[in-house]
């Protein structure tokens, strides 16, 4: 056991960016490169990681998709000149890459935008005109025929039927005006016997991501003239009422999310907590950011690169986790009790609470930045720590246990706790 005493860092009292120890799989374009690839990404640090040699190969690698404990990878592999498109996973601790499908039904089908399933099982495609699929090794699948002749992609983890809980996929809707509008169906909701869609024919709606109730996408609006416009995160809380799947509220996330540039592609993170997305930066490269949901924070407001836009919209972008905390708890305000995978810099985040704001459809409060409470590095195991929030003045403060990186970088973050300061 350790106890500590510090005062809060006064020189901090502009917001700490969150971090967490997250990692992605997303499209990326190096420099002079001259097609997509698969990059595995640290997000706390904002670089990339090497991936086995049979993943990126001179053909498209796109549409990767991660298990949640970060070591089966799957991937959609288009070699334009040969005229074929594979759907491969890799065994990252091993590095052996194999196709999920034949070549013959692969020639059938046309599968395409794999999504791995969460322990990396199998995994399910979208198709040109077949439905969608679920794949657990070549010759071993089974189909859902949800529309017969149209282009389904982007499906959610779990479809299709018999589903472990609601799942979701995009519909392509071809336009007279050439570009094709999205349509995004749910299946699997209580009250329903088939899909229901979410979005209407004023939206081209695209990318479900599915943690529990929620569901987040991509969403543009249509113009008169059938042109689609700029790309906002929206949500949908999953309850089927009224012949809509979004009973329980429907909108956009906040404007730190939505920033007026395009926001495509989100993905949860296994736990639920974290959003990730893309955004078309104004250099004409795309970057990643995540989205705390419970500091209302970006984990690093400079994002991840992905390099330039070789096709606007493309691919997809799949987190995985690896805690630093296993378990944080605050008893009462000045204890901390925590336990640390590795030797690690510990500390608080701490926000006031100024009002209360309506976040993915629930209450939570309105946070603005307050300061730091450094607590100092401790090793892996069970620690007690005592601290004072000394120089807050009278008021509800929020509190978030956070471990830091050698360089001051938030690498995982605890859960937090409001007390009221008197």
């Amino acid at each position: 056991m350790r106890s500590a005493f510090p005062a809060i860092a006064l020189a901090f009292l502009v917001a700490v960016p969150a971090r967490a120890d997250i990692f992605a799989v997303a499209p990326v374009v190096r420099s002079g490169a001259n097609g997509i690839d698969v990059g595995l990404l640290d997000l706390s640090s904002g670089g990339s990681l090497a991936l086995p040699a049979g993943v990126n190969t001179p053909a498209i690698e796109n549409h990767p998709s991660i298990s949640t404990d970060g070591l089966h990878l799957a991937f959609e592999r288009v070699d334009v000149a040969a005229g074929t498109d594979r759907i491969l996973t890799t065994d990252l601790s091993t590095g052996q890459t194999r196709d999920v499908i034949d070549a013959f039904t692969a020639l059938t089908v046309h599968p395409t935008s794999p999504a791995i399933w969460p322990d990396g099982s199998a995994v399910s495609t979208g198709s040109a005109g077949s439905g969608i699929f679920t794949w657990s090794s070549p010759g071993s699948f089974f189909r859902s025929e949800d529309f017969p002749g149209s282009t389904l992609v982007d499906p959610t983890p779990g479809a299709p039927s018999p589903p472990s809980g609601p799942y979701a996929y995009r519909r392509v809707l071809p336009e007279p005006n050439g570009v094709s509008r999205g349509q995004v169906f749910v299946d699997g909701l209580g009250g329903t016997t088939g899909p229901v869609a979410v979005n209407t024919t004023a939206q081209s709606v695209a990318h479900p991501a599915i943690a529990g109730s929620t569901m987040v996408y991509d969403v543009r609006a249509v113009d008169s003239a059938g042109k689609l416009q700029q790309g906002d995160i929206g949500y949908c809380l999953l309850f089927f009422h009224n012949g809509g799947p979004c009973g329980l509220g429907q909108g956009k996330l906040p404007a730190l999310v939505n920033s007026g540039r395009d926001e495509t592609r989100p993905a949860f993170t296994p736990d639920g907590r974290y959003i990730g997305f893309i955004r078309d930066e104004a250099n004409s490269h795309e970057r990643v950011y995540v989205f705390d949901t419970e500091t209302q924070t970006l984990i690093d407001p400079d994002g991840t690169d992905l390099g330039p836009v070789a096709t606007l919209d493309t691919g997809n972008l799949s987190l995985f986790e690896r805690p630093v905390l296993l378990v944080t708890s605050l008893p009462d305000l000045g204890t901390l009790v925590v336990s640390p995978v590795s030797r690690v810099p510990i500390g608080l985040l701490v926000q006031r609470v100024v009002g209360h704001h309506t976040l993915l459809g629930r209450r939570v409060p309105t946070l603005r930045p307050a300061g730091r409470i450094p607590l100092g590095t401790f090793m892996p195991g069970r620690h007690v720590i005592h601290w004072r929030a000394h120089s807050l003045k009278p008021g509800l403060y929020q509190f978030t246990p956070r471990a830091l990186s050698a360089t001051g970088a938030i690498r995982d973050l605890g859960t937090p706790r409001i007390f009221r300061v008197r």
